[in-house]
């Protein structure tokens, strides 16, 4: 998956400001860097932004808690003492969190292009009441 906000080191059109990340870019056989190299004026589109590189990669792996439902119903001898027949409580959570090591907002997205603009999923917490005279 693309790494968000790591891929800003690219300047299409030579006018743009410049990350400060280039300073350590690959210039020379032997340079150790974890930047590649820097294309000025990017028109040949040798692409600084997203140029296949591990760098502008991440994993996508993840574990989700995606829904868990809790329920107590109330005994019996303490709802007749209370002249209801039923009490049921419950809870139910969506979304709850993404075990992951991903920095995006939504490692399920798929990271790619398009990907910047897309929202995570929204977490909902329920809560319920069962009441029966």
């Amino acid at each position: 998956m693309l790494r968000q906000g790591k891929g800003n080191i690219g300047n299409f059109s030579g006018s743009n400001n410049f990350s400060k990340e280039i300073l350590r870019s690959w210039q020379k056989q032997g340079d150790i860097t974890d930047i590649p190299r820097y294309y000025w004026a990017d028109q040949s589109f040798k692409n600084n932004l997203r140029r296949q590189n591990s760098m502008f990669y991440q994993s996508g792996d993840f574990l989700m808690l995606r829904e868990v439902s809790l329920s107590y119903q109330i005994p019996q001898r303490i709802t007749e003492k209370m002249k209801i027949s039923n009490l049921r409580f419950h809870v139910t959570g969506n979304n709850l969190y993404y075990f992951t090591k991903y920095t995006g907002l939504n490692p399920e997205d798929g990271g790619d292009e398009g990907s910047e603009g897309r929202y995570p999923l929204p977490r909902t917490i329920i809560f319920g009441l069962n009441l029966a005279f």
